[in-house]
């Protein structure tokens, strides 16, 4: 690795076809004007190409009474930074969205109704999600509807709709536009919208290239991509002084001044980041945590908390799997459901808050006993020390086995990504395999799938086993209160937890799992292994 300095001064050019910036914008798209009055939907405005402008907030129902409130709070807030259009019957508002996605404005977030005046405001924003795939979409209820409940639930459940908004009932709703701007954080980070910290100069379909742009953006870090084929990516490099250099090559612009890492390591740069804690021989932590994910971190907010001296390890991101999900529903706490990405963000904040330390890009190969204290031996040959040490490992995508497809990993064959990854598809065909999340969320998998402005074909889904840790049972069993009993293994004297599964057409199977491993899946296995534990078979 070579560290140059460099004025960091923002560069800009022409993109070539095909090797755009996938997180940042470079130039900018063609826009629309209209105007955003039309709450009696007597003339339908059509788009016409001018200045780029911003985002698009959409709202359309025939019900007047709830446009003139939802219109003027999001004129009110949004106004100055995005484009709010409102339109009175759902037809007009079908047309303007395919004209707007014709001209590549960018739409944000698009709001329907229902409520006893308006009862076709579901089906709108399922049509809507045809159209435009990366909006944000929320049904707007009013206060006191309880019977509309189960409507708006099982269209949540359908992915017809994202969201559900109470209308407001009087000026400055913040619970209303706290909804609303959680939507358009998650839109704006799916869009690589947003501030540059850092820059990232390499070819586009280098296995490399990709890691590094999934690490950032899972570990929330925004960052710009030039590929260094096109005219933006060598004007980018000449203005550093570099001529055929080694790739990657990244710029942390938000150093002073900006910092240069040619051909960096991972653990380079985290270091240069000046997030990770030094360990001295003689550092010993109360709390040793093996893995960032939900669980790691929910672990490092508690001890931390309690004023325990915690330290977690993480081999890649924030967030482990579950930092990648667009949407969780089940995570208690956040009844409107919370992206991956944001849920990894604010507990890693609230750990760090509270004291705790990380070292990032390391993982643990090793774990022994001394004394009274447990050693965890770390991939760059260093050592952590902790009185107690907490394994929170997850699990790794099981490959597919298939040579001609392992040799193109990261370079056009992905075993899953983040949220952002979106964007850089636009355009392309991706076929899916699997699927299993895309089906929870209401997509079909028998046809093409139209997501961010990609074009995607599920290709069958792999009939291996879903084993869960019942926390809720079938059907039939969910009302069994008595707790289910543990079984051991007489071979290693481990326990396991019963399940019940049923498979269509089949009678039901028992099937076992290891307790405290929490969710497997043929396509994933535990990390435990690593500490030299023993491999769950394939």
């Amino acid at each position: 690795m070579r560290l140059l300095g460099t004025s960091g001064h923002r560069i800009r050019g022409k993109t070539a076809p095909g090797g755009g910036a996938k997180t940042a914008f470079i130039g900018h798209r063609p826009a629309v004007a209209f105007s955003a009055r039309n709450t009696r939907g007597s003339k339908e405005e059509r788009p016409a190409v001018t200045q780029p402008q911003s985002p698009v907030l959409v709202i359309a129902t025939t019900d007047p009474e709830s446009r003139g409130i939802l219109e003027r709070e999001l004129r009110v807030r949004y106004g100055s930074e995005y484009t709010v259009v409102v339109r009175a019957n759902y037809e007009a508002a079908e047309r303007l969205l395919v004209d707007l996605a014709k001209q590549e404005q960018p739409i944000a977030f698009i709001i329907g109704c229902y409520n006893p005046v308006d009862r076709d405001g579901i089906d709108f924003l399922g049509r809507a999600r045809a159209i435009v795939p990366a909006a944000k979409r929320g049904i707007a209820v009013t206060w006191g509807d309880f019977a509309s409940a189960a409507a708006v639930f099982r269209a949540t459940a359908e992915g017809k709709v994202e969201l559900t908004l109470v209308r407001p009932e009087h000026p400055r709703d913040e619970e209303f536009h706290a909804t609303i701007t959680d939507a358009l954080v998650d839109w704006n980070m799916a869009q690589g919208v947003g501030f540059e910290a850092v820059r990232l100069i390499a070819a586009e379909r280098d296995a490399r290239s990709h890691l590094l742009r999934d690490l950032f953006n899972r570990n929330h870090i925004p960052v710009g991509f030039y590929a260094a084929e096109t005219d933006a990516g060598q004007s980018a490099l000449a203005d550093l002084g570099l001529t055929d250099s080694e790739l990657p090559v990244l710029v942390l612009r938000f150093t002073s001044p900006p910092t240069v890492l040619v051909g960096p390591t991972d653990i380079e740069i985290a270091d240069a980041f000046g997030l990770t804690r030094t360990l001295g021989t003689d550092t010993t932590f109360d709390v040793v945590i093996i893995g960032a994910g939900p669980s790691g971190l929910a672990a490092a907010v508690y001890a931390a908390s309690e004023g325990l001296s915690t330290l977690i390890v993480e081999q890649e991101a924030v967030g482990g799997q579950a930092g990648t999900s667009s949407l969780i529903r089940n995570y208690p706490g956040f009844s409107r459901g919370i992206s991956g990405a944001q849920l990894a963000f604010r507990s890693f904040q609230q750990a760090w808050a509270f004291g705790s330390d990380f070292l990032f890009m390391r993982s643990a190969v090793g774990l022994r006993a001394e004394d009274d204290l447990r050693v965890v031996a770390l991939s760059d040959g260093g050592s952590a020390v902790g009185r107690s040490v907490i394994i929170a490992t997850g699990v790794d995508y099981r490959l597919l086995g298939v040579p001609v497809l392992d040799e193109l990993v990261g370079s056009g064959v992905f075993y899953g990504a983040a949220v952002s990854e979106a964007t850089a598809m636009t355009g392309r065909t991706v076929f899916v395999i699997g699927g299993r999340q895309l089906r929870r969320s209401g997509r079909d998998l028998s046809g093409p799938i139209r997501r961010s402005g990609h074009h995607s074909r599920a290709v069958g889904e792999p009939r291996g086993e879903h084993v869960r840790v019942p926390h809720r049972a079938t059907r039939q069993h969910r009302q069994r209160r008595d707790p289910l009993p543990l079984a051991g293994d007489r071979r290693s004297g481990r326990r396991r937890l019963p399940e019940w599964d049923r498979h269509p057409g089949s009678r039901r199977r028992k099937r076992n799992t290891r307790a405290g491993i929490g969710s497997v899946r043929a396509d994933r296995v535990p990390t435990a292994h690593r500490l030299g534990g023993r491999r769950p078979a394939a």
